[in-house]
């Protein structure tokens, strides 16, 4: 997809702009575009303008007059008039050059630019150099360091070439309040520079630069020329603005005097090259210089790394027309740390409406520290979750052992009653077992005379002491009474007493035992 950035090159009324695309590493020319405000966005010449006005103006009669008429409310309606005008414009520029999600590069005005060559500083902090460099633009001051108002490049040999800006940045308030009627976001501003670093920024870069090598780079507008001399990649000297544009016919000698004039001061070397930008052709700028400075290569200003769409491909001798506004382009997609240029002037009142949200150091900490809380809830959260998920899984597996052991739980209650049972008779058998180990031995031995006596039958069986019993014992044959007595040890018959039966006469034998 890319990024692309529309740079911007603000000449007074007039708005250079070009569209860059970057697609990986290659930097594509989309489009080429100039257009003219209705109103200037240099407040000075608007001011000039009105004083103008003023002298001129013919005022109303008192009569005439309105007692309930502001003077404030009528310079309010002359500022909506102003933006409603260059709205239009600003409107046009944004539907036909700045597709969806592309950023903004402008430049700051030349008319608020001033610098300065500085000697060496010491080393220190961003800050603190950009303290010592506004001390040598207002020396005396009392007042408090704009810092962000204030640019500097550090040549090698350590001393600085400082720049210092009062520009208002008319533009971004601009472009706000022309977004505000068609309620859409507005293009953010991603780079706001000068015009002498954006241009040396690209050269550094586009042009193969000998260390040594001396350069003249001059930039024609409508309104103003600019000229600036590099070392190598370096920038050497940046001369004050000229007044005048591309429609002054003596620009040219202009040009010349003053880089004579530098060049006698010892303040620059001989040339080795100097690079046109801007609205050369018009004044034939490159015709001149070349029948002035016979044996000086003039250049144009041409980025040989830059492609151009097919729409615009006819379009390549104009590039240094619009070299300001692609400079400016390319140094906002590129964003180089590692570059000697690598500074931008976006106020801090911009940063911060474009930024959705604004966070001092304690909003920082304050969200560090709920990002922590709601990490370390998360992870209390998920740990609680899972040990949840286990427990409920144990219970699972309980219950269905449980259920399991339903059916056994009924087995042992039922062996349970029955052993309740098998109690109760083992304790009726324990309670029975000395009786029956006593008397057994005897009732065995009757059962032995039964069966080696012959047939008699027990009648009563009672016990008269702890160690004797008497048996009542019927035999049908009297012989079976001695034998009887005989066979039982230690025992004696007490009476033998004869029984009337029906099938006839039986003995009843009394025998008296003695138990062991």
């Amino acid at each position: 997809m890319g990024k692309r950035v529309l740079g911007i090159f603000i000449d007074g009324q007039i708005l250079k702009s070009a569209l860059v695309h970057k697609i990986e590493d290659s930097l594509v020319l989309e489009r080429m575009e100039t257009v003219k405000l209705y109103d200037s966005l240099d407040l000075s010449e608007t001011m000039d303008a009105l004083e103008d006005d003023e002298e001129n103006d013919v005022f109303a009669s008192e009569e005439e007059e309105s007692p309930f008429e502001l003077d404030g409310d009528a310079e309010n309606s002359m500022t909506v008039v102003q933006a409603d005008s260059n709205a239009d414009v600003i409107l046009d520029l944004i539907k036909n050059m700045i597709p969806k999600g592309t950023s903004v590069a402008i430049n700051i005005c030349d008319t608020y630019t001033v610098y300065k060559d500085i000697p060496a500083l010491s080393d220190g902090k961003l800050k603190n150099i950009k303290k010592d460099i506004w001390k040598e633009f207002n020396p005396g001051a009392e007042l408090d360091p704009i810092t962000e108002n204030i640019g500097y490049f550090k040549r090698h040999d350590g001393s600085y070439v400082g720049m210092y800006h009062d520009d208002p940045i008319v533009f971004s308030t601009l472009l706000a309040e022309t977004i505000e009627y068609t309620k859409k976001q507005p293009p953010r501003i991603d780079l706001i520079d000068t015009i002498e670093f954006a241009l040396a920024h690209e050269v550094s870069y586009g042009f193969d630069l000998g260390e040594n090598e001396h350069v003249a780079v001059i930039v024609f507008a409508k309104r103003f020329t600019k000229i600036f001399f590099m070392l190598g990649n370096e920038i050497e000297l940046v001369l004050p603005t000229i007044h005048e544009g591309s429609d002054s016919k003596s620009i040219c000698e202009t040009i010349l005097s003053k880089i004579l004039f530098e060049f006698d001061s010892g303040n620059i070397g001989p040339l080795h090259r100097m690079i046109m930008v801007g609205d050369s052709e018009v004044v034939n700028a490159e015709q001149i210089f070349q029948e002035k400075l016979i044996s000086l290569p003039i250049q144009r200003f041409d980025i040989e790394r830059l492609t151009f769409a097919s729409e615009i491909e006819t379009q390549e001798n104009r590039i240094k027309d619009y070299g300001v506004a692609i400079a400016l382009a390319i140094k906002a997609l590129e964003g180089r740390k590692d570059s000697l240029y690598n500074q931008n002037y976006l106020p801090r009142r911009i940063r911060d409406k474009q930024s959705v949200y604004k966070l001092a150091w304690h909003g920082m900490v304050t969200l560090a520290l709920l990002f922590v809380c709601v990490m370390f809830l998360s992870y209390n959260s998920i740990k609680r979750a899972q040990e949840i998920q286990l427990a409920k899984e144990s219970i699972g597996e309980l219950d269905y052992k449980l259920q399991s052991l339903a059916s056994v739980e009924m087995e042992v209650d039922s062996l349970r009653f029955q052993i309740n049972k098998l109690q109760a008779g083992a304790s009726l058998l324990d309670s029975l077992l000395q009786n029956v180990t006593r008397w057994s031995p005897v009732m065995e031995i009757f059962s032995d005379a039964h069966r080696k006596v012959g047939n008699f039958s027990i009648v009563n069986m009672k016990t008269n002491t702890n160690n004797k019993f008497v048996v009542d014992a019927e035999v049908t044959d009297k012989n079976a009474v001695a034998e009887l007595e005989r066979f039982i040890n230690n025992s004696r018959v007490l009476s033998v007493v004869t029984t009337q039966q029906e099938a006839g006469n039986n003995l009843r034998v009394q025998i008296e035992c003695v138990v062991d």
